[in-house]
């Protein structure tokens, strides 16, 4: 009986620790590879973490990703997650990563979905996290690229002495619909 006990208990704690991030939890730090193969970690520097989970979410970030560069999401320390653990091996490697290649920004690849597991997300829309030293201020679910642009553009700009230019009128009047 006291085993059963014990174990339940586990059961009950790991379930606890599995409960998805809300406003006011801190977020564990991590490290991922990117697209590339190359080490990211989302530190107590990054400010808006773009997170995906389905196909239609990572539609819903390319779309509002366009015409934006490496160098302008870490002028606004913004980084971009992508849990793929669903995605079949075959098709990862042979598709999916490859056509992540062609961006021009890291994209963070989660491929067991363990890390990001406690990243919250909702059926077919992006999730963006935003963050102030790893705590979680506030949560935003959307199927709309503008309104994932929008967000992306409210985060103020880390390095103010950066010449590197954000996407201007002419890119966001060429951006997909």
């Amino acid at each position: 009986m006291k085993a059963f006990t014990l174990l339940l208990g586990l059961l009950v704690a790991g379930g606890a620790a599995a409960e998805p991030y809300a406003v006011g939890d801190s977020v564990e730090p991590l490290t991922l590879k990117d697209q590339h193969g190359d080490e990211h970690a989302i530190d107590a520097s990054a400010r808006l973490v773009l997170f995906s989970r389905s196909k239609a979410g990572s539609d819903v970030l390319k779309s509002a990703l366009h015409r934006w560069t490496e160098d302008s999401l870490a002028q606004r320390n913004i980084v971009y997650v992508a849990d793929i653990h669903t995605i079949p091996a075959l098709i990862r490697r042979g598709f999916v990563i490859p056509a992540m290649r062609k961006a021009s920004y890291p994209i963070l690849l989660d491929k067991e979905g363990e890390l990001t597991s406690r990243f919250p997300s909702e059926k077919d829309e992006a999730t963006l996290v935003f963050l102030d030293n790893f705590q979680v201020e506030r949560l935003l679910f959307t199927s709309s690229w503008e309104e994932a642009r929008q967000a992306m553009e409210s985060v103020p700009e880390a390095k103010a002495d950066s010449p590197e230019a954000l996407p201007d009128a002419e890119a966001e009047a060429a951006a997909p619909s």
